[in-house]
């Protein structure tokens, strides 16, 4: 969890804005060496934010759904809004620049009028990050 708030501090602080986000869970075990979860919500997105083995993730879905499926991850957002790649999924300052300047773009794309085509578009990002790895 260290991690997680750390690197929010540092590099996401407006997500600590209480007016704007809520904490909507927040998981820790000490299972593969201290495993977190934490999960922002504000009327735009949800953000959750996932350590697994020392290496931090952030996957973002719209703030009403409840689908598993419906999580997204960073990359798969950024190569869908810019059309580049940074060629991983484990977040980054990159990607923290990219959410905190295109925060307001972001939360439309996930907002109700726009999410039918944005998940469209995500899952074909989806399908070529798969080609582009396994073939």
């Amino acid at each position: 969890m260290h991690q997680i708030l750390s690197f929010i501090r540092k590099y996401m602080p407006s997500l600590l804005n209480t007016d704007r986000y809520k904490v909507a869970e927040v998981n820790e075990t000490a299972v593969n060496g201290g495993d977190s979860i934490v999960v922002f919500i504000s009327s735009g997105a949800q953000f959750r934010f996932i350590t697994d083995r020392d290496q931090l993730f952030l996957d973002l879905r719209p703030p009403t759904s409840q689908k598993e499926k419906d999580w997204y991850s960073i990359d798969l957002v950024y190569r869908l809004l810019t059309g580049e790649r940074l060629g991983t999924s484990i977040l980054s300052p990159e990607y923290a620049d990219f959410v905190r300047t295109r925060l307001s773009d972001i939360e439309r794309k996930f907002g109700p009028d726009e999410w039918p085509q944005t998940e469209k578009g995500l899952i074909g990002v989806q399908r070529k990050r798969s080609k582009e790895m396994f073939g």
